[in-house]
């Protein structure tokens, strides 16, 4: 009973979420750092700091590139 109850409860959020549409949202195009160049797609956006092999850093859902402006700061060097 208590599975059934689970599996239903999973459907109602799986058909819930559905028949909601994801917000477009616009990536930034402001570069957090000065010699920063930032390059924008349909669905993402990059900023290309420094020389060097390349690392790439990725935020969080509900986060911005804002979120490891102090970590790309000391990778820099």
């Amino acid at each position: 009973m208590i599975m059934l109850r689970m599996i239903a409860s999973m459907a109602a959020t799986v058909v819930l979420l559905g028949a909601v549409p994801a917000a477009a949202a616009e990536p930034p195009t402001t570069a957090l750092f000065a010699d920063g160049q930032v390059v924008v797609r349909d669905r993402i956006s990059v900023e290309v700091v420094g020389h060097g092999p390349d690392i790439v850093l990725i935020p969080g859902l509900a986060s911005s590139r804002e979120t490891w402006r102090d970590t790309a700061t000391r990778l820099r060097g």
